[in-house]
């Protein structure tokens, strides 16, 4: 696992993203210069590679026009890139993430999938701010549940 960790460590600064060792939770942070803040986390069994980021606060009353919007963007992975959206009741959150097989990336993979999620999570973003729903800090939001399914 430790090697695998550092692999993927050595692959993200290959790929130029610029990474944080978050010691209490063991994830690589990566915060962009878009305002997506980016979790990695390693999955041991099967080896995996987790890519998550808080979207927003979870909608309160009155918004079922979002949730339906966000729940049908689901539906097939449609406009999602294969990313699930999820509502993380623990932190009253909206969370993007999306799992990768370890065995099928390299740098350039890493690379492009950091990308393809972002472009997902700045547009579903977007979404969410349409309606006056995010916060004003997002790296203050705090993470998904480790080794969350997707």
């Amino acid at each position: 696992m430790k090697d695998l960790k550092k692999q993927l460590a050595q692959w993200s600064l290959q790929a130029g993203l610029q990474l944080e060792h978050q010691p209490e939770s063991g994830e690589l942070l990566i915060r962009l210069p878009s305002r997506l803040c980016l979790n990695i986390e390693l999955i041991a069994e099967p080896p995996s590679v987790l890519l998550s980021s808080v979207l927003g606060p979870m909608p309160a009353q009155g918004c079922l026009e979002l949730l339906t919007e966000l729940m049908a963007a689901n539906c097939r992975f449609a406009g999602t890139d294969g990313a699930t959206i999820g509502l993380d009741t623990e932190n009253d959150t909206v969370v993007l993430a999306r799992q990768y097989d370890f065995a099928t990336l390299n740098p350039d993979a890493l690379g492009q999938a950091v990308k393809s999620f972002t472009e997902v999570g700045e547009r579903l973003r977007r979404t969410i701010a349409d309606r006056g729903l995010l916060p004003k800090d997002p790296f203050r939001q705090p993470p998904p549940p480790a080794g969350m399914p997707v």
